[in-house]
């Protein structure tokens, strides 16, 4: 079965959640970062590779404003990042997976829905590697737990409207409207 909820869900846990854990990260490696251009300017970018879109984004210095593509690049490509990521067990690995998993459900989709069996094999995926970098596992919950309470919110106001629907119909049968 398809379902908007699951991408919703995946779209909140890579971009809410997970880039903030991402974040905190990049600040835990370079802890006197300011956002400011200057803190891009005195950099050492080692390996990274970036767009012209992500230079420009990059050298503005604040990582508030950074994506999830550049946010992993300069985490596992940056000099500071990936001395520190190689120190840290399966950061590097849960790094690479994330930006696979990103770039396959929603880098490049090919609906706006995700079947249950695509959820249940991502979602736990991608959860750990959030946590393995430091997300807080009880946030990652609380999407899940939200999103459920959104699916039932929108059944009561669907019902809510049909049974109003159905109340005007029968009343204007009945000559009251």
């Amino acid at each position: 079965m398809f379902s908007r909820k699951n991408i919703l869900c995946i779209f909140k846990l890579l971009y809410g959640v997970g880039l903030q854990a991402l974040r905190k990260l990049f600040m835990d490696i370079n802890p006197t970062w300011s956002n400011q251009p200057f803190d891009a300017a005195g950099f050492d970018k080692g390996k990274m590779k970036l767009s012209k879109q992500e230079e420009i984004s990059f050298n503005h210095g604040n990582i508030n404003e950074w994506d999830f593509s550049l946010m992993t690049t300069v985490l596992l490509f940056s000099k500071s990042g990936a001395l520190e990521i190689s120190k840290r067990p399966g950061y590097k690995t849960a790094l690479q997976e994330l930006k696979k998993c990103r770039n396959k459900l929603l880098g490049h989709p090919s609906t706006q829905k995700m079947t249950d069996t695509d959820f249940n094999y991502f979602w736990p995926l991608l959860q750990n590697n959030f946590i393995t970098l430091g997300a807080d596992p009880d946030d990652i919950a609380e999407i899940k737990l939200q999103s459920g309470t959104y699916i039932i919110l929108l059944y009561i106001l669907f019902y809510k409207k049909q049974k109003t629907k159905l109340l005007n119909e029968k009343n204007k049968n009945s000559g009251l409207l």
